[in-house]
């Protein structure tokens, strides 16, 4: 299942418009690293983005954790 959530968001990932892509695939692909690492499910919920929220305060600007959002 794992898979097909990471495959789904590459896919989405080609509708996006070139200016945006590198930006999003990069917060998607912080976001999956992030789930895969603490054994979380990629499907978003209000637990795993509070989680990982907290989690890129650590690695990263607080005020620049509204970008990977």
């Amino acid at each position: 299942m794992q898979r097909l959530i990471h495959q789904r968001c590459i896919a989405l990932g080609h509708v996006i418009d070139t200016s945006t892509k590198l930006s999003y695939q990069s917060a998607t692909n912080s976001f999956l690293t992030f789930c895969s690492l603490h054994g979380l499910n990629a499907e978003p919920s209000e637990n795993t983005l509070s989680l990982y929220i907290v989690w890129m305060s650590h690695h990263i600007e607080p005020r620049s954790v509204v970008s990977y959002l």
